[in-house]
């Protein structure tokens, strides 16, 4: 990794020693993983160029992989315009999440949210449907697939 000075460098003071990381994979531009580092761990990345983080629920650094083998290859780095969460560019060697999924995010959420219009009667015969609707969010309206899953 080529390790660069630059006038922009994470404010760990913001989130109490800690920044958000969002993970991409370079070619793909899947998100892989959110995650967070600390000082230490953002200054290892630099200069191992791999994925090194911090576990809030087992308070410490970690390195990706450094148990399934599953590193991150880190390509680039970007930091957001209040220098208080980063951008991983990388490859991943093997899956990402530890449910060996290649991302973690590979769930999808229920509505939840008041749809306008509301469908009238859900289909009998299938377990799930995908409405088109407006969902309100504020003064602005979004168009959105929503995906619906039926009781029984």
């Amino acid at each position: 990794m080529n390790i660069m000075k630059s006038v922009f460098r994470p404010d760990f003071k913001k989130g109490d020693g800690l920044v958000t990381v969002v993970v991409q994979d370079k070619d793909t531009k899947q998100v892989l993983m959110v995650a967070y580092t600390d000082e230490d761990g953002f200054g290892e990345t630099l200069q191992t160029g791999e994925g090194v983080f911090w576990s809030r629920s087992r308070m410490g650094r970690w390195k990706k992989g450094e148990t399934s083998g599953h590193t991150l290859k880190v390509y680039e780095v970007h930091i957001d315009c209040d220098n208080d969460a980063l951008l991983y560019l990388v490859t991943p060697n093997g899956p990402t999440c530890h449910t060996t999924a290649k991302s973690c995010f590979y769930r999808h959420v229920v509505a939840s949210i008041p749809l306008d219009p509301a469908p009238k009667e859900m289909p009998s015969d299938k377990d799930e449907m995908m409405v088109h609707s407006r969902i309100a969010r504020g003064c602005e309206f979004h168009n959105a697939h929503v995906l619906l899953k039926q009781e029984g």
